[in-house]
């Protein structure tokens, strides 16, 4: 489980500030600010630059931008730039005026004006008649007769009279070549002017931020927003009937790298911004392509690209999130969390309705966000939290845009309670679902490991996304649009409880290296059944208690802030269903008692209360046991985070200064850390991730059969990047573990292939295909050692297998199975309390790693560097410069 600091879920909270004038700037930024808010996402697109001067914004974006981005820095919100061309507006264009000399009707391809002087074929086209402006594009223009050929039929009657047409200054987005080999003089120039943009748009930004020759140019961008809205300007043949067919697609090869189409946009501009020479210093560039598609990872990062976002909305729906067998669970086979593989008709679906805003950190579908935040990788080994392209940086991962859409759910409500939509009791009830959902999804998903997150969006309506409420605006409209405790007050429920919540983070200090607190135990003491199991062990009962968040923020070396909620799955569930459908208790949880039992923490004589962000109100605590290291408390839990405020009575270990220096020699290092308590520290180092240098035996038989091997290696981990290629043969891996912790570990094996078996102690643990599932479990004892046999037989002449090892227990996340060091590359050293030490890592090279295991002297509280195996940090990276 992950312990942050506080000011990781300051980091991650934002907003999208797109619909906030510029007159309504200033105060909503301020008020932003004070709920604390870091970021805010506006979109500038290619359509805001200069026609006829490409250098240059059109004067009402450059003052309304200006007015904007001023505010927002002025009250320390980092502007995140959106750069589309949405196709409303895609480009730089004009408009050009004629006459339509006869009434068209829909359907025609040809149209017939008075004056075609000003229209310049393939770049002017229509407006009103789909999404996206010059649309049908003019193909051919007769100056005779006035007639315009269309790329497509109109979908719109047109009357005879003035016609507004519009002039782009590029065409949309094609290929460079024909089929029949021409070349496409336009297509490079789009990009070409992609990149103009680029320079234009943050020369301006630079100035209006007033960051020129700073070490932070004080703002970051995101390349392009969704493939599915407002992106026909990426495929010319949205525009024509008739598909144009090209040979070659723009392309765009950086070292190893090969991009082409679309997607090199995003390279361009990384190429650009990471210039030195343009003089953009500490721009993050997140790629915004992967908004609406799942593969984009940390592995395959692009070099100087910091990240990748995912728009994960959530929503109330009667229909398409009442999860429930049907037509395609019935279709499929199915794998349950033991491994048990059944048909569609055998599969167990719990009936109920998934609408909560933590619905995409759920395995409801394979694209769930987990996969790309989790500390260790999963099935989709290209993704995890700390998944790089080898150089150390792993991707940041954001939410540009996300909210929980109360929309459907105000439109039900209106329907029932036959209710107008500015009913103020609809309103108010909205806005308090909204308090509920924001807090929920920025705790969740800034706890998980989501590095920004934009809520869409400040100004997004009561009944729909908005987090400050419509009379927010309607009240600073009427004081002169200034700030005033009134403007205030108006804010709503959201503002208020994020700034409640947000001021207890500001409490912390940052930490680098925190004290990772542990959930020893989970009582319930009065049953909630959220949905009835089939009486099998794959399929249990689910209780209030399975779905409970513990989630916990260290503030300083002795303080916490946990948040802990019943992650509820339905956000309209009228828990006290005698209220009225637009009464606020109808929807507000009963509070439950929990017992929680934590570790890692300094139980005795520590100081407790719980903190309600919503109600503001403070709850005194029932301590029920405490120990040196333990502490174990009865609170009242609702469907929201509250915080359990945890205060210990004399500071715990915090490990600072960590640093890792490696030798120029390619071969050696020093580490130096130093504790602010007296305690044991263990340090080890070898291959990453499992930072020690023991090793396993790999041999190669030509057949099972065969008593000697053909070739043995020696390989540090059983990873499939670390070994020779298994082509056909008998292959078979030993080594010796030694568990740290007495305790169940699971045995995982990555591997496609059905010929895979492995023992522990000759006793069989797991097997690739079959009745048996991948993974299976075992009791080890801390301290005793064990004998590992792995075997695969590969029978394909042709092709490679893989595989990989990888365990768990309660205590060890998930990781590559280490081989028993033997204490080799691996020392003791006692630390004094603000003393600083350094230790000599000799034999370190390229692909190792550090780690360190603290214990106070009196052997009551522990911390690590890193908390994840996985982590980047003290790792000399094979592409670290």
């Amino acid at each position: 489980m992950d312990t942050w600091d506080g000011n990781r879920f300051l980091e991650t909270a934002g907003v999208v500030f797109n619909g906030v004038s510029a007159k309504e700037a200033d105060a909503t930024a301020q008020v932003l600010a004070e709920a604390g808010f870091r970021s805010a996402r506006v979109e500038i697109g290619w359509g805001n630059i200069s026609f006829d001067n490409e250098s240059k914004l059109v004067p009402h974006a450059k003052e309304n931008m200006s007015i904007i981005l001023q505010a927002l820095q002025k009250h320390n919100l980092r502007p995140i730039i959106l750069l589309n061309a949405n196709s409303g507006n895609p480009v730089p264009s004009k408009l050009v005026k004629t006459k339509l000399k006869r009434a068209a009707k829909k359907g025609a391809r040809e149209i017939y004006v008075s004056t075609t002087s000003n229209i310049k074929p393939n770049f002017t086209g229509l407006s009103g008649q789909a999404y996206q402006t010059m649309y049908p594009i003019i193909t051919d223009v007769d100056a005779k007769t006035g007639r315009l050929k269309l790329s497509a039929p109109l979908t719109k009657n047109l009357n005879a009279g003035e016609l507004k047409l519009t002039q782009l200054k590029y065409r949309p987005f094609s290929g460079i070549e024909y089929s029949d080999g021409k070349v496409n003089p336009y297509g490079a120039q789009t990009y070409a002017g992609w990149l103009k943009y680029v320079k234009t748009l943050t020369t301006e930004v630079k100035r209006i931020l007033n960051t020129e020759n700073k070490d932070d140019a004080g703002f970051d961008l995101e390349v392009w927003n969704e493939l599915t809205f407002g992106s026909q300007f990426l495929d010319i043949n949205h525009y024509y009937e008739k598909k144009i067919k090209f040979s070659k697609e723009y392309t765009l090869v950086q070292g190893d790298r090969t991009s082409k189409g679309i997607i090199t946009l995003l390279p361009l501009t990384i190429q650009y911004i990471k210039d030195t020479e343009n003089r953009l210093p500490n721009v993050n560039v997140i790629n915004g392509f992967s908004n609406q598609r799942p593969w984009d990872n940390g592995t395959e990062l692009l070099n100087g690209q910091n990240g990748f976002s995912r728009h994960y909305y959530t929503e109330y729906s009667a229909n398409s999130l009442i999860t429930r067998q049907s037509d395609s669970t019935l279709r499929y086979k199915h794998l349950y969390s033991n491994g048990q593989s059944v048909t569609g008709k055998e599969v167990f679906v719990p009936n109920h309705v998934a609408a909560m805003p933590e619905y995409w950190f759920y395995g409801y579908k394979t694209e769930f966000v987990v996969r790309d935040i989790q500390p260790f990788p999963g099935p989709w080994t290209l993704h995890s939290r700390y998944a790089n392209n080898g150089n150390g940086q792993s991707a940041q991962v954001w939410m540009t845009e996300t909210n929980w859409w109360r929309g459907p759910f105000a439109d039900e409500l209106m329907k029932k309670a036959k209710v107008r939509k500015t009913d103020p009791r609809l309103t108010s009830l909205m806005q308090q679902i909204g308090a509920k959902t924001t807090l929920r999804l920025l705790t969740m998903a800034s706890h998980k490991g989501i590095q920004t997150v934009n809520i869409y969006s400040a100004k997004g309506g009561d009944l729909n996304h908005g987090v400050f409420s419509d009379k927010f605006f309607k009240v600073l409209k009427a004081n002169n649009y200034k700030l005033t405790d009134e403007v205030r007050a108006a804010a709503g429920p959201q503002i208020k409880a994020m700034k409640t919540f947000s001021a207890i983070m500001r409490e912390g200090q940052p930490i680098k290296n925190t004290r990772a607190l542990h959930v020893e135990k989970v009582v319930e003491p009065v049953e909630r059944l959220v949905w009835k199991g089939d009486g099998s062990t794959a399929n249990p009962d689910r209780y209030n208690r399975d779905d409970l968040a513990i989630l916990p923020y260290q503030l300083n070396d002795k303080r916490f802030a946990i948040a802990y909620y019943v992650v509820t799955r339905n956000m309209t569930q009228p828990f006290q269903g005698s209220y009225g459908l637009l009464d606020p208790k109808r929807y507000t949880m009963i509070p439950q008692k929990f017992e929680i039992t934590l570790s890692n923490v300094a139980g005795i004589d520590a100081k407790v209360y719980v903190l309600d962000p919503i109600t503001q109100e403070k709850e005194n605590v029932v301590i029920k046991n405490s120990s040196p290291n333990t502490l174990t408390v009865e609170v009242n839990t609702v469907d929201y985070p509250r915080l359990l405020m945890v205060e210990e009575k004399a500071p715990g270990p915090l490990l600072t200064e960590t640093e890792l220096v490696a030798a120029s020699s390619n071969a050696g290092a020093s580490f130096s850390l130093k504790s602010n308590v007296s305690g044991k520290a263990i340090v080890s180092w070898g291959t990453y991730p499992a930072r020690s240098s023991g090793a396993f035996t790999l041999e190669k038989y030509a057949s099972k059969q065969d008593p000697a091997p053909l070739q043995t290696y020696q390989i540090p981990l059983i990873n499939k990047d670390m070994m020779p290629a298994l082509t056909k043969g008998y292959w078979k891996w030993k080594g010796i573990l030694r568990p740290k912790f007495s305790e169940h570990y699971s045995f995982i094996m990555d591997t496609a292939s059905c010929n895979a078996s492995l023992k522990v102690n000759n006793q069989p643990i797991t097997s690739g295909c079959g009745t048996s599932p991948k993974a299976n479990e075992i009791y080890l004892e801390a301290g005793k050692t064990y004998e590992l046999e792995m075997t695969l037989l590969n029978v394909h002449s042709s092709g490679k297998s893989f595989i990989s090892l990888y365990w768990a227990s309660e205590t060890v996340a998930k990781t590559l199975v280490p081989a028993d060091s033997a204490g080799i590359n691996e020392t003791t050293i006692d630390l004094v309390g603000n003393s600083p030490a350094s230790v000599q890592l000799p034999d370190f090279k390229k692909g190792d790693g550090v780690k360190v295991s603290f214990t106070t002297n009196d052997d009551s509280l522990t911390t690590r560097f890193p908390n994840w195996d996985y982590d980047t940090r003290g790792v000399w990276w094979e592409n670290q410069p």
